[in-house]
């Protein structure tokens, strides 16, 4: 077995990185590189059992099946493959697979100052070192290509009427962020935490108020200055979301712009963060 090691700088945070190449729909676009059609099936979590597959010229299918041996999100995934498939049936056992049983593929991300090193060490045969040493790079090149794509963004503020250090108190302290964080009467903060420092995490719990739904919506801090500026990326996608604060003679004006995502429209997503800003304004100009 022989050890192959490639490495790529990516212009973007490593959240966005991890997404871009894990998630279905641009899993596909830079695996393009592997064979035309190459997808998977399965999940990433750790433990679980995942196919990668591409169709082969008999019209079925072909690809490895593997499990995820570990998984730190947005740091570290190491995939340990146990066998292969051919016209869509899985070989875990024959000789001609023994070669490839255990063989590791590890995805490494570290960033530093926003940009993302990304490290691919993989275990391969002497029969597949050229083609994975020729095609590898040009999937790292597509995957540059796809992270580091502008997001759109979308910008929404408020002037809310109270002095600079009361507006930065109630957007910041968990005490009161449970008072406004939620886009309609019929929902809630029922919790929140906040560790407000470059580096620090926060998450606030949103909830249905008849219990039908809810979920975590959470971060990491990239940028804080006091009174001034929060910068943080959205846990899940990476998303970047920047909030200024901008002392006024009437008030102070929030601006919050954010990327993003791509399930709901721009303007529903606009509309719906625009409500919590709206509910942030009412309560602290009201309290």
């Amino acid at each position: 077995m022989k050890k192959l090691h490639f490495s790529i700088t990516i212009h973007a945070p490593k959240g966005k990185v991890w997404h871009a190449m894990l998630e279905d729909k641009t899993y596909r676009q830079w695996t393009e590189a592997f064979g035309s059609g190459s997808h998977f099936i399965g999940s990433w979590e750790e433990g679980t059992d995942i196919k990668f597959l591409a169709p082969n010229n008999e019209g079925g299918v072909m690809g490895m099946v593997s499990r995820i041996k570990t998984n730190r999100p947005y740091q570290y995934i190491s995939i340990e493959h146990l066998g292969m498939i051919q016209n869509g049936q899985e070989d875990t056992s024959s000789e001609a697979v023994k070669g490839w049983i255990g063989a590791l593929e590890n995805y490494t991300f570290q960033e530093n100052n926003g940009s993302t090193e990304l490290t691919i060490d993989t275990d391969t045969i002497d029969e597949y070192q050229k083609m994975f040493e020729d095609i590898w790079p040009k999937a790292l090149q597509k995957l540059k290509e796809i992270a580091e794509t502008p997001s759109f963004k979308v910008t929404v503020e408020t002037l809310v009427n109270a002095p600079l250090e009361k507006v930065w108190a109630c957007w910041t302290k968990p005490e009161h962020i449970t008072k406004w964080c939620f886009a309609s009467d019929d929902w809630e903060a029922p919790s929140a935490t906040n560790d407000l420092r470059t580096g620090g995490r926060f998450t606030t719990r949103m909830s249905a108020k008849d219990g039908s739904s809810g979920f975590n919506f959470g971060g990491t801090y990239t940028d804080v200055k006091d009174l001034q500026l929060i910068e943080y990326n959205i846990d899940g996608d990476g998303r970047h979301v920047k909030i200024q604060f901008e002392k006024l003679p009437d008030g102070v004006k929030v601006t919050e712009t954010f990327e993003i995502e791509n399930v709901n429209s721009a303007e529903l997503q606009r509309s719906g963060w625009q409500s919590i800003l709206d509910n942030f304004k009412k309560y602290t100009e009201s309290n």
